[in-house]
């Protein structure tokens, strides 16, 4: 059982709304399409909880979360809006074992965010478990299955550039209809 004072915490960037709807009607109509792929072993991300996770954090004592968002405030370098553009599909921990599909997110400045806010993280002794890896994660496979053929999927999915201005902190709770994220804190980055 969770302890009451620890939160399960992740660190993100929120999408435009119009990007969410148009990511999703993208991959709905793809799943009509490969319906083999997208069967009962598949599972979408509801449009609502897409975004781009900069590193999961855990269950975080409030105490942690604090400090942490003090550290973001003055010690984040400033900078202008972040440009992001979607390039196609891709799938972890690998093809041939596929557990999840997501949109593949491309931005140097986003990059060189996360490393900043990673290494925040580990000066506070959070172990992150990944490589930062920008993408928006559209479906989940109950089972592992073979992708052999992703650019087949990725043809004409979804050219779409946006601008990141903040990150946030969000903290993730489970349940048996699916994890519910809520914003606990919000950076501006400009």
């Amino acid at each position: 059982m969770q302890n009451q004072k620890n939160v399960r915490t992740f660190i993100s960037v929120d999408l435009p709304e119009e990007l969410k709807i148009s990511i999703s009607k993208k991959i709905r109509d793809l799943s009509i399409i490969k319906k083999s792929l997208f069967d009962r072993n598949c599972k979408l991300v509801a449009p609502l909880n897409y975004h781009l996770t900069i590193a999961f954090l855990g269950n975080t004592t409030k105490e942690e979360l604090s400090l942490l968002s003090e550290d973001f405030r003055n010690n984040l370098k400033k900078r202008k809006l972040i440009e992001c553009k979607t390039n196609g599909l891709g799938v972890f921990p690998n093809p041939r074992f596929a557990r999840i599909l997501f949109l593949n997110i491309e931005s140097k400045e986003l990059k060189e965010l996360a490393q900043q806010i990673r290494e925040i993280l580990h000066s506070y002794g959070f172990k992150l478990d990944h490589e930062f890896k920008s993408h928006i994660t559209v479906a989940r496979f109950r089972k592992k299955i073979s992708i052999l053929n992703l650019e087949e999927l990725s043809t004409d999915l979804l050219n779409a550039e946006f601008n990141v201005d903040s990150f946030y902190l969000m903290q993730s709770i489970l349940t048996p209809a699916g994890p519910l994220y809520s914003k606990l804190d919000k950076f501006d980055i400009n």
